[in-house]
């Protein structure tokens, strides 16, 4: 049996094992105000049209999906940690322009306190930090050079505290992913956190394409990291691996510091394409006396301090 009714502007069906509700941010109610109304045990959908102005907690739901579609956006009014902050749940959202309303919020999104989110076409924007992933949560961002992640003043994805970030294209594996781009970082990750990128362009960002410190593995395979403000990617005590991927070259260009630097204990296993950066190196990677490149192929334009 099916019980529908109308509350605010939301439209509500609950199933016996799952609530489905839909926000038309266009008129009177609120996203919060329909999921409060959820049975967080339970797995539950929430779908919204068009252009939403509201701060929205995500808090202990087992299994959420919110789902948007052409031209649905959500743009905090006022200052918050985020945008859309997601606490200790699994959630799944579709197809959403999420703004931090030109700063106001610190994450356009934000994965926290050992969440599971599954971001598919998924852009942030315009926030402190586009995508914020810590307190050992995980994070999936699927999509197409159309999810872009820009106008971030720290970093467009920032994976911290043990987390993990896998960044990856929305079909098929020969498939360009997403453009992290016009950010302060392009990535940043810190203290063990773990991240995998596929396919991506990390371009144009101010400071660094790609910072790991402090126990960081990063994967990067098929990735333009081109025309970034400092270095394309900066390792210190981290692990790199570089690499092409499904016939997509990884490719360090244009960056105004070194494609890649390795400092005291970093690690990086390369296979890539270096041209035009900056620094002594520019068709190398430079690195101080206790990091270690492997890569042969690269020994005779890196830094000699390079060893394996």
């Amino acid at each position: 049996m099916v019980a529908s009714v109308v509350l605010l502007s939301s439209t509500w069906s609950t199933f016996a094992h799952a609530a489905l509700a839909t926000v038309d941010c266009g008129k009177r109610g609120g996203i919060q105000a329909a999921l409060d109304k959820f049975d967080k045990s339970l797995a539950n959908s929430l779908t919204l049209v068009g252009t939403c102005t509201e701060v929205v907690t995500v808090s202990g739901h087992r299994d959420l999906t919110i789902i948007g579609g052409p031209g649905v956006s959500l743009t905090a009014p006022v200052e918050a940690i985020a945008t859309l902050r997601i606490l200790g749940s699994r959630v799944a959202v579709n197809d959403l322009v999420v703004s931090g309303g030109g700063g106001l919020a610190n994450n356009a999104v934000s994965c926290d306190d050992r969440s599971v989110c599954i971001l598919q076409n998924v852009s942030a924007r315009d926030a402190g930090t586009g995508v914020g992933v810590q307190k050992q949560s995980s994070v999936d961002i699927i999509g197409s050079p159309a999810t872009v992640i820009s106008g971030n003043s720290n970093a467009g994805i920032g994976v911290y505290g043990q987390s993990s970030a896998n960044i990856t294209q929305a079909v098929a594996l020969e498939q360009p992913g997403i453009t992290i781009s016009g950010n302060g970082f392009g990535i940043q990750a810190i203290d063990g956190s773990f991240v995998r990128v596929e396919n991506a362009q990390i371009i144009n960002n101010s400071s660094d394409g790609i910072f790991g410190d402090r126990g960081v593995v990063y994967k990067v395979f098929g990735t333009n990291v081109s025309g970034n403000g400092n270095r394309g990617a900066f390792i210190r005590a981290s692990t790199l691996q570089v690499g092409p991927q499904f016939g997509f070259a990884a490719t360090f260009a244009n960056n105004t510091g070194p494609g890649v630097q390795l400092l005291s204990l970093g690690y990086a296993t390369v296979d890539a394409t270096f041209s035009n950066n900056g620094g002594p190196y520019p068709s190398g990677v430079d690195c101080s006396s206790s990091a270690v490149l492997r890569f042969g192929a690269l020994s005779s334009s890196s830094n000699p301090s390079c060893g394996e």
